[in-house]
């Protein structure tokens, strides 16, 4: 049985849950979420949180999950997860304590693996960049469809620097979109189509600057949303790497922006509300 047909077989079997993860013995989640579109172009915040995670109850569920997941992340471990997890496997010949050993093995080992045990995130974020022209944090707004097993895509929107509140719809412009791709932990994406940063992002007296380029690196879950770095290049109205570090804040349209200090941001200590 090939590897898509083993995981078929589990996921009807089984009926897998969203959003689990990982095993350290032998790494996303395949949690779905329910929001509303994270790029819509009129600039709605969604309101929808976290998509709730449905977590596995019985051991066979949970070392369903864990198969499914690593079907993903690492595909080369599900052969020998198959043989010790699996249906024909001896965990499900045995006694209701063997069961159980093997249900409490499955979950030590997803709960090892962050990618999956996270829950999807697909939402409109407040996003605070800091920036090395000693000009007040780049504030944009972040429609995110992320999941830390799978990756997902990010769309950035500018806003003033004098707004007060969190006005999506009222954006002065836009970054291409950018693909976030997962490599352990974190995830990282680029966009080398050009666009300009108006005078208002940073000061109305200012130039406008054209980017080359921007790319979000160190992409990771921090509390409720996110943090990362940015390196912007500049061809205009000088040529040069402009770097700094972004967090991503949960803001409901309309609400007061936080004032953040660009230490905060950069090191993203308790810049970022706690999940619930």
């Amino acid at each position: 049985m090939n590897l898509r047909s083993t995981r078929a077989l589990w996921t009807s079997t089984f009926a897998v849950s969203l959003a689990l993860a990982a095993c350290s013995a032998t790494n996303g989640t395949s949690s779905t979420s329910s929001s509303s579109d994270g790029g819509d172009a009129d600039g709605g915040t969604s309101t929808t949180n976290d998509a709730a995670a449905s977590k596995p109850s019985s051991p066979k569920a949970i070392c369903a999950s864990l198969i499914d997941c690593m079907a993903d992340v690492a595909p080369e471990a599900v052969g020998g997860l198959v043989s010790l997890y699996g249906e024909a496997s001896n965990c499900w010949k045995g006694t209701a304590a063997e069961e159980e050993a093997c249900g409490k093995a499955c979950t030590k080992s997803l709960e090892a693996r962050p990618e999956c045990v996270a829950t999807a995130r697909d939402r409109h974020y407040l996003a605070l960049c800091t920036n090395d022209l000693g000009a007040a944090p780049f504030r944009y707004d972040a429609a995110i469809r992320y999941s830390s097993r799978t990756g997902g895509t990010m769309t950035l929107r500018m806003l003033s620097a004098a707004a007060q509140t969190f006005q999506p719809s009222v954006a002065i412009g836009a970054v291409p979109a950018i693909t976030l791709t997962v490599k352990g932990t974190q995830a990282s994406g680029k966009t080398s189509e050009p666009f300009v940063m108006p005078p208002a992002v940073i000061d109305p007296n200012a130039p406008s600057i054209r980017v080359t380029s921007l790319e979000v690196e160190r992409f990771r879950l921090e509390n409720a949303g996110f943090c990362s770095d940015m390196t912007l290049e500049i061809s205009s109205p000088t040529t040069r790497p402009m770097e700094g570090g972004c967090v991503y804040i949960p803001l409901e349209e309309g609400a007061t922006i936080p004032q953040l200090s660009q230490g905060a941001i950069r090191s993203c200590t308790g810049a970022i509300p706690k999940t619930p």
